[in-house]
Parts: C-alpha cells; structure tokens; sequence
C-alpha cells in the first residue's frame, strides 16, 4: 500500500486562499521593473505594445511569441521587485494576510517571494500555527489572450509550507494558483487555487489548443516519503471565463454519463483500534481521548481467485484534506491490481470522517462496482476481525514478526523501523514468511506488528492477516496508525 504522505495542518488553516498586490507606487530604482513600454528590443517588433490596454494577442499569433516574452518579464518583475504582495489565508473564522516581503532562493536554485505566518489554532490555550507561502515567480504560464481585456490571467505555482520551523520542516503542500495583473496599475489578483499535493516537483502547465492541463513529479506509490518524486501525473484545467475560476472536475457535465445509478449503503469499516492500542501501548500518547490517530480499513468484497477489494480512509488530522483509496490486491502474491486515490485539498473534510466517507461512497461507488466487477469480486459485508491463533482443520496458527530497528540517522534523532519480516508459524507444519518490508532512513515508523485476521468467506484454506505500523506524528504524539492486508495460505510453504 503507498505510504502515507498526508501530514496534519491546522484547524483552521483551509486551502481556500485569495492574493492581491499594493497598488504599485515609485520605488527607487525604476529599472528593477519591467517597462510599460515592453522589454523587446527589436526595432521590427517593439511597435506593438504587448503591455497596452487594448492590446489583443494570441500566443499562436502575429505578435504571440513577443508579447508572450513581455508579460511574462512585466509579471515576474512586478512579483520580485515591486511592492511586497499579500497573500490571504482564509480560515473559517477570519482572513489571516501574509505580506510576501523576502526574495529567497533555495540549494536547487529555485527563487521564491516568501512571507511568513501565525494563526492562532483557536484552542483558547494561546497555541499558534506558524507557516510560510513560498510564491514560484520564475514558473509564470500566460493564459492565451483573446480578447482586449488589459487584466490577463496566468498560471503560479505556490507552496504553503504549513507548521514551518526555522529549519524549514513542517509540511509543503502545493497548489497551482490563478492569478490576474493589471497591466496598467500593477495590480495583482490571485483568482482561485487548484491543489496538487505534497512532495510536488516539475511543474509543467500546458495552454496549447488542445485543451489546459497541468502536470507534475509525485510519490509513485510504492516510494518512501524521502525519497525523490518519480512519478509524472496529468490534471485536466478547466476555467469559467465569466467568473475567472477553476471548473471543479465534478462540475464539469458536458460528456456526463447521466445514467442513473442506484445507491447502495456505505460500507462498514472493521474497529481494528482496541488490537493497535494494545499491540503499540508503549507508543501511546498522553491524550487519553486520542492515544493514536487511526486510519480506517474497509473490506468491500473477496472472490475465489485471491483477490480482495477494500478501501483505506486517511485520518489527515486537522488538515481537513480528504484522502481516501481503494484497492483491489491479489491475496496470493499481494500485489495491487487496481487502485483509486481520492484527495481534496486543504479544508475540504467537514471533520466528520463518517460523514466525508458517505459522500465520497455516495460519488465513486459506480466506478469501484465496475472495477469489481471487471476483476471478478463480488460485493459482500460478510467480513469480521479476528484477534489471537487461527484455528484451521486440526492446526493452530500464529502470526508473528521480527523488526529490524535502530537510530535514524537523519535530523529525528530516534529509533525507527528498517525493515520487517511476518511470519506464520503452525503447529504441525512449521514455519514460513509471508511477508517483508524494507524502509529508507527514515522510515518515520515507529512499530509494525501483525494485529489479527479476517476470514476470506468460503476460502478456508486462506486468511488475510491485518498488518498495523505506527507513524512518527509530525508534532509528535498522538503517532498514526495505518492498516494494510498481508494473504496467508494456512496449508502450504512451511518449512
């Protein structure tokens, strides 16, 4: 199963956030702008004036390669140069500003407009988020310009690097933003937000005539949160033209399939959380009403052949970013052959799992019947939890593990999980794995352990045995407890 990669944000921070600059004043250095004149210098094009009010273009027209140059020069310099923009975050209560004063660049060589922020967390404790908005200048994309509006629109990347600490930890979640300038004024507006994720590289917009998309390096789904983003993802970009906003792809029905779909209740989640608490008890935290934040596993039907589909849901914590994912694995070899990830921005949770979990069934239900169906698994709730030895024709087996932990060299200075290794032991027959896991430094897991099993309906010669691991919270305890399913043939392979 990927690893987890969502990490907490505040209560109260959302992902709803809305950008506008200073009107632009003198400053003393005016060559630090770019020109109202435009910045070409070829006397056979520098006639038509890219930056004028009425002056329409189109990328792929006569002045498009020009006048594509100058704004993009006229943006960048009015982002890096001019006054110091403000970016608003808007939380549930109130609009937070933070003033984008600093031009900073990091080791890769990437130059960012920064500011920094603190937000009270609305504990009535005195308890803040501290954060940064880290603004890519340098990755400006033009929106083709069609009419004679003199505000054209363009692609941003931003960061929101949430619960930032001197060191530059905390979490980075990207979004790719929809801003306007005033050609006249300077004046820049942030339009509307989409969100990409976290541990984003490459970003790559395409405005070519065959539609807007946006594209990026993120986790492949079997990669360690250290390592290095490998896998390219594709997102569709649709925008209101009237309202200058994204079109939100659930609003976008114009090839709709509008066949009816009958609904069918939300499916139930196994409560797996007494097992976890007391296979990690040492790893608790103090608050006695949470001692961990717990993920949720959801069998949704089994068939013969081994495979197996569920769904996990992501207890993100307060970040209120939605993330869930169904999977159809292969119980023999314990590969995923199908799998759909859900994800929301920040903000987008209502804080009632229960609750976010029914819409999204409500939503993606057809899709996963469909896949379900493809893979030969039919729907069943005849699923339950087991705890302790496993009882099969006249053996008695248990489940066990060996961890393999020691000190993180990295800056969390703790002992943390390299690698694991899940054992089945029988009573008559002997002994085998069924499972190893292998984790680069750090592995930010703090225990892993086999915690029970659930019985596959009429296949009783195989279990799927649950597997827990704990992982290191961001701000410490309460740790997270993930869940994932390792199949287990109680005859055969033991030596």
């Amino acid at each position: 199963m990927m690893q987890k990669l969502t990490l907490a944000l505040s209560l109260l921070l959302s992902a709803s956030l809305f950008v506008a600059c200073k009107p632009k004043q003198e400053v003393a250095n005016p060559d630090a702008h770019a020109s109202r004149q435009g910045v070409s210098t070829d006397v056979n094009t520098a006639t038509f004036d890219c930056l004028g009010k009425d002056s329409t273009w189109q990328i792929n027209g006569e002045h498009g390669e020009q006048c594509a140059v100058e704004r993009t020069a006229f943006i960048t310099k009015s982002l890096v140069d001019g006054l110091p923009p403000q970016i608003l975050l808007k939380d549930k209560q109130k609009v937070t500003p933070v003033v984008l004063d600093r031009v900073r660049t990091d080791r890769k060589g990437t130059r960012y407009v920064s500011g920094v922020y603190t937000i009270d967390k609305g504990t009535g404790g005195g308890e803040f988020d501290y954060g940064r908005i880290l603004l890519m200048p340098d990755n400006i994309t033009l929106i083709q310009s069609v009419d004679k509006s003199n505000e054209p629109m363009f692609f941003a990347p931003f960061i929101n690097n949430a619960h930032a600490d001197l060191n530059g930890g905390g979490n980075h979640f990207t979004h790719l933003g929809l801003f306007s300038i005033n050609l006249g004024t300077s004046f820049i507006s942030h339009l509307d937000s989409r969100f990409l994720g976290d541990n984003i590289t490459d970003i790559k917009v395409n405005t070519a005539n065959n539609g807007l998309a946006v594209s990026f390096l993120a986790d492949g789904d079997d990669q360690s949160f250290s390592g290095t983003p490998n896998k390219r993802i594709k997102l569709p970009l649709s925008i209101n033209q009237t309202s200058r906003t994204f079109i939100k792809p659930q609003q976008d029905t114009k090839n709709q399939n509008t066949k009816k779909i009958v609904l069918t209740p939300t499916p139930e989640c196994l409560n797996m959380d007494a097992a976890s608490f007391k296979a990690f008890s040492s790893l608790k935290s103090s608050f006695k009403q949470r001692p961990f934040i717990t993920d949720k596993f959801c069998p949704l039907g089994y068939n013969a052949s081994g495979k197996i589909a569920f769904i996990s849901i992501f207890d993100t914590g307060p970040s209120g970013i939605i993330h869930i994912e169904t999977i159809i694995q292969d119980l023999i070899t314990d590969k995923v052959v199908w799998k759909d990830v859900f994800r929301t921005g920040e903000g987008a949770a209502t804080m009632d799992m229960d609750a976010d979990f029914s819409n999204f069934w409500r939503d993606h239900q057809a899709l996963i019947y469909e896949n379900m169906q493809s893979n030969g698994i039919t729907p069943s709730k005849d699923f339950h939890f087991n705890t302790g030895d496993i009882h099969h024709k006249s053996d008695i087996l248990t489940y066990t593990i060996n961890n393999d932990i020691a000190m993180s060299t990295s800056m969390w200075k703790m002992k943390m999980v390299r690698q694991s290794a899940v054992f089945l032991l029988s009573k008559n027959k002997g002994k085998k794995r069924i499972a190893k896991f292998k984790h680069d430094d750090p592995s930010y897991i703090l225990g892993a352990a086999p915690i029970g099993y659930i019985a596959l309906g009429d296949d009783s010669k195989r279990v799927g045995i649950i597997f827990s691991q704990v992982k290191r919270g961001w701000e410490g305890p309460p740790h997270t407890i993930e869940y994932s399913v390792i199949g287990a043939n109680l005859d055969t392979g033991f030596k």
